[in-house]
């Protein structure tokens, strides 16, 4: 019986075949892998709203300092990480960069989300005994769960964006809008993952990956307390 093999213009067919069949599934693939590190942030941002409760309850109702120790530089990310949520990558979005070795976390590192530190972690804005805040200390002024109107409706930490290094992010987050330093950020297809005061976690759609403070507002000062949006502790409003 006469054997027969495929001609150079068959097998030219079939690998062309299996190009396009590549080409249409890829897309498919890379949406499943998007929406898999999505739900991986949804995730981390879950253990780390867990975390900073956990705090609370061994705190008097305050939350986390953005520095838990100024002198020695101790990041509330390091304290957090040594204390209540031991899963170094929770302080990672699954689409940033990790900066530390497993079981090495430095004492100054900052998670790559951003945190509400002016309205909570830190209170920047909020006058202390009438005092000016340039002379505050941020380690000593959070917020406390009681002073927080709607903590449903308040944002603790989100999706940020770093300008000096975009594949990092930052904790140290701005609460409103530019263009340098670190800013809220729609990292998940134009998605942004909020975890909110109450430790929920609800995230907002926007049109662009830098839309986010046209629906959570603009905290730009301290004459902005009041105004209604998601980074002040102070107003009563709808959440999200």
């Amino acid at each position: 019986m006469k054997k027969r093999y495929f001609t150079l213009i068959e097998l030219l067919v079939v690998i062309a075949i299996i190009a396009i069949l590549a080409a249409m599934l890829m897309p498919a693939l890379q949406q499943a892998r998007d929406r898999a590190k999505a739900a991986n942030c949804v995730s981390n941002l879950k253990q780390l709203g867990t975390g900073v409760m956990m705090y609370q309850r061994d705190s008097d109702g305050y939350y986390v300092p953005y520095l838990i120790d100024e002198g020695n530089n101790i990041n509330f990310a390091y304290y957090m990480w040594k204390h209540y949520v031991t899963n170094d990558m929770a302080f990672f979005c699954p689409k940033k960069v990790r900066t530390w070795y497993k079981g090495e976390m430095p004492k100054n590192y900052v998670s790559s989300y951003g945190t509400n530190q002016f309205s909570i972690f830190g209170s920047y804005w909020i006058r202390k005994n009438g005092g000016s805040p340039e002379y505050e200390k941020w380690s000593m002024i959070p917020a406390k769960e009681s002073q927080v109107a709607r903590p449903s409706a308040t944002i603790l930490m989100l999706d940020s964006y770093n300008y000096s290094d975009p594949t990092i992010g930052g904790s140290g987050c701005s609460p409103y809008s530019k263009t340098n330093g670190i800013v809220a950020y729609a990292e998940h297809n134009n998605t942004c993952n909020i975890v909110w005061c109450d430790s929920s976690v609800r995230p907002i759609k926007t049109n662009t990956p830098f839309g986010c403070y046209e629906l959570l507002g603009n905290f730009n000062g301290r004459s902005a307390i009041g105004n209604g949006n998601y980074w002040d502790r102070t107003s009563v409003r709808k959440g999200i």
